[in-house]
């Protein structure tokens, strides 16, 4: 099939930008190159904003499906960034049994994901890495319970890079790929090398072997990043990886044991993060780029001071936002606030701002505009800003239209 018959649309929750499918391939390329199926290659419109989309792929004899959470857009990899270890969420039930903490017994819920959402999204990692245990096998028993968990973890707004961890052991194989994706795989990011390893079986054993040496003879490769749900004891046999000496990867994480811990910093670090059902527990690892390579500038603080709970109590988040005015495309000007309580800067902090229309566009302060484009019929604009959230403190940020308006006059 020609790439012209085929057609791409990535997708928010106000607008879609139409891609250019510039090639198409048929063959072994589907779930780590066992199954035949089609890749695609899309140029995304130079003016799309730096958001997560969903992807919408069609041909007219083909079909057509779409993807949630598929496309992040980054516009340029190779810069400094952060993310978060999310282990172990391990929803237990849709609604908690404890408000205070959103726990569900002693496992997590739907919704305290849900409640996460607005802080990460504040926080903007690059992506959550999440090691397993996404759902408690007393709950997470059908493809149903699975796409519950999949969309509250879509209103984070950031990707989400997911393995099975023993707990996901109820649910098929198949129904796991039909709702999540495949459960071993890698992305390449640039320089920046990621894998994550299911801990269920070992379907992709070969590939993965083979796919993770292989990094180790491309010198373009600059950082490996290694996840899986646990690496010793009675979880070590028959399913975890091991690397080989001499093919150790520069940063191992993994969950399982609902705690903070480095397990071991030598010959390679091995961290452990958690549990998310407690208040949101997460590990952050930030990296500098110098041009060729990355230094994780956390890892030497590891394990006392580089991980934090994303909420206060409840619904109450230790990092939020308040407007001055409704932010629902009503208003020519508005100002946030987002308190930080946690003793930590997150430098690519996000905030999006939606305005009546400016055919001028907006200004921003104490932030960076990177992104405006219009919605509902050029009624509205949607303006996304980058803001250096600062530690232990409140960020304000402001947005004016650039010319005044008529009807604001």
């Amino acid at each position: 099939m020609a790439a012209a018959s085929w057609k791409a649309v990535l997708i928010n929750d106000l607008k879609s930008w139409t891609g250019v499918v510039e090639r198409a391939a048929y063959g072994r390329y589907v779930d780590n190159g066992t199954l035949d199926g089609y890749r695609l290659a899309i140029r995304v419109p130079r003016d799309i904003s730096p958001e997560v989309f969903k992807l919408a792929i069609s041909h007219a004899s083909a079909g057509a499906a779409t993807n949630r959470n598929a496309v992040s857009v980054v516009r340029n990899i190779e810069t400094n960034f952060y993310f978060l270890h999310y282990a172990d969420p391990q929803a237990r039930a849709y609604e908690p049994t404890n408000p205070d903490t959103g726990k569900h017994r002693k496992h997590g819920s739907i919704r305290e994901i849900l409640w996460h959402a607005p802080a990460l999204g504040l926080i903007h990692p690059r992506f959550v890495f999440s090691t397993g245990d996404e759902m408690d096998n007393s709950y997470g028993v059908s493809a149903g319970r699975y796409n519950e968990y999949i969309e509250a973890m879509c209103r984070h707004g950031v990707p989400v890079l997911a393995t099975r961890g023993n707990n996901d052991n109820v649910i098929s194989t198949a129904d796991w790929r039909s709702t999540i994706g495949v459960e071993t795989y890698s992305i390449r990011m640039g320089s920046f090398y990621i894998w994550q390893k299911d801990v269920i079986e070992d379907a992709f054993k070969a590939w993965f072997t083979n796919d993770y040496a292989s990094s180790f003879t491309n010198p373009a490769v600059r950082y490996r990043l290694l996840g899986q749900h646990f690496c010793l004891g009675a979880m070590q046999a028959p399913f975890c990886f091991l690397p080989p000496p001499g093919q150790y990867p520069d940063l191992m994480l993994v969950g399982h044991g609902h705690t903070n811990k480095t397990i071991q910093s030598s010959p390679y670090h091995i961290i452990e993060s958690g549990p998310a059902f407690d208040k949101g527990w997460v590990g952050f690892f930030e990296f500098l780029h110098d041009g060729s390579d990355w230094t994780c500038t956390t890892m030497a603080s590891h394990p006392s001071s580089t991980w934090f709970q994303v909420m206060n109590t409840g619904a109450v988040a230790m990092v939020n936002s308040s407007f001055a005015a409704p932010n629902d495309g009503s208003c020519f000007t508005n100002a946030a606030a987002i308190v930080n309580g946690l003793p930590f800067t997150f430098r690519d902090g996000r905030l999006r701002f939606l305005m009546k229309y400016s055919a001028a566009g907006y200004g921003v302060d104490n932030g960076e505009k990177l992104a405006e484009y219009d919605y509902n019929g050029r009624s509205n604009m949607a303006v996304v800003v980058k803001v250096n959230i600062a530690r232990s403190a409140t960020t304000r940020v402001s947005i004016r239209p650039l010319r005044r308006p008529a009807t604001a006059r």
